[in-house]
C-alpha cells in the first residue's frame, strides 16, 4: 500500500494531479524550506523523499542525516556529488580524468577556442533555463552579456532584498557560465 505525496508552491504544478495528497511548500530559497519539509514528513510519516527538481538536490543532500533522524530516507547522493554534477565544468574535468569523452568548458568567453555552433548556459544551470545556441563568435558574446546583465539584475534585486547570499551565488552561476560545442568532443 503505498502513497504518493507531492510538494510545490503551486497545486497547478503537474505532480499535484498525479499524488495521493498534494502540499503547498515554500521556496527553496525560504528558511522555512527544510522545517516545512520535515514537519510534512514527520506528521504524514512519510518513509522516502524523492526529489524531482534539480535545484533541491544539494540542500536536501545536506540536510539528508536531519531527514533520517526523523525517519525518512532522502535519495539523494552526498552533497560532494551533487556539486559534481550541478556543475558543468567540474563535471567535464571528471569525465576527462576518468578518460571518457565529455564537452571541453570554459569559464571566460575570451578563452573559448572551440568551433561553432556551440552552447552557452550556466555552469550549475537547470531546465535549459538561459541555455542557448551560438552560431559564431558574435552571437557568443551577446548572449554571455545578456547572461551577466541578467545576473547583474538579480544581483541588484537581491540586494535590495539584503538576500546577499543569493545574489552572491547568482553572480558566481552566470559570470562563469559553460561554453562548449559539441566539436569538442573527440569521436570515440
Amino acid at each position: 500500500n503505498v502513497e504518493i505525496y507531492a510538494t510545490d508552491m503551486s497545486f497547478s504544478a503537474p505532480a499535484m494531479y498525479f499524488c495521493d495528497k498534494g502540499f503547498i511548500a515554500p521556496s527553496i530559497k525560504d528558511k522555512n524550506y527544510i522545517p516545512f519539509l520535515l514537519e510534512l514528513c514527520k506528521n504524514e510519516k512519510i518513509d522516502g523523499l524523492i526529489p524531482t527538481i534539480d535545484t533541491d538536490l544539494l540542500i536536501l543532500s545536506k540536510n539528508r542525516e536531519v531527514f533520517d533522524n526523523i525517519g525518512t530516507t532522502v535519495f539523494v547522493a552526498r552533497p560532494e556529488k551533487v556539486a559534481l554534477c550541478r556543475d558543468k565544468r567540474l563535471t567535464s574535468d571528471y569525465f576527462n580524468s576518468l578518460g571518457l569523452y565529455a564537452p571541453q568548458t570554459v569559464s571566460d568567453v575570451e578563452k573559448y577556442q572551440g568551433g561553432f555552433p556551440a552552447f552557452i548556459k550556466p555552469k550549475d544551470g537547470s531546465s535549459s533555463i538561459n541555455a542557448y545556441k551560438v552560431k559564431d563568435k558574435e552571437e557568443l558574446f551577446a548572449y554571455s552579456q545578456k547572461m551577466y546583465y541578467l545576473c547583474c539584475r538579480y544581483f541588484f534585486i537581491a540586494m535590495k532584498r539584503l538576500n546577499l547570499l543569493l545574489a552572491f551565488s547568482l553572480l558566481a552561476t552566470i559570470v562563469q557560465a559553460t561554453v562548449y560545442t559539441p566539436a569538442s568532443l573527440p569521436n570515440p
